[in-house]
């Protein structure tokens, strides 16, 4: 099964996504906490902090499954799925909250998402010249001449 992963450009860029899944999963899994089982700490807006770094964290794994993709990868395709896919899951992730004992539903802690949102898309936005996200799961001349026209818009 792996050697044929490896030998198939496609099947290879899906383990992109995994870390975006396995996070998605980790953010639902805090968010049912109860308030009671969250250590409490004294820092004022601490909690706006670990929104931001949290979604921060999530939209540069979004931006990386989608860049690998076969289906988003020009960038603006992947900036636009990774902002509106985080947008949502920031804005259902608040609501679940209202279903959880001693959590709220804040619009607050919406914004400390979205900006760490937009954060995390403007990072690996600047870090994609680096040779580890810029390369490309696929060889093709079609490929290749899709990437050089996306490196001059």
């Amino acid at each position: 099964m792996f050697k044929e992963i490896r030998s198939n450009p496609i099947e290879k860029s899906y383990w992109y996504a995994v870390p975006a899944i396995l996070y998605t999963i980790l953010i639902f899994g805090l968010s049912s906490l109860e308030q009671s089982e969250i250590p409490r700490v004294g820092i004022r807006f601490f909690d706006k902090f670990v929104h931001f770094l949290e979604y921060g964290i999530y939209a540069y794994l979004l931006m990386l499954a989608a860049r690998f993709s076969r289906f988003l990868r020009p960038i603006r395709y992947a900036v636009v799925f990774s902002l509106v896919w985080g947008l949502f899951y920031a804005g259902t992730d608040e609501v679940h909250q209202l279903f959880v004992p001693g959590r709220d539903c804040s619009f607050f802690d919406f914004v400390a998402d979205a900006v760490g949102i937009v954060l995390g898309i403007w990072i690996f936005y600047v870090l994609r010249d680096k040779a580890f996200i810029r390369k490309k799961p696929f060889s093709s001349a079609k490929d290749q001449t899709v990437a050089n026209d996306e490196e001059t818009s």
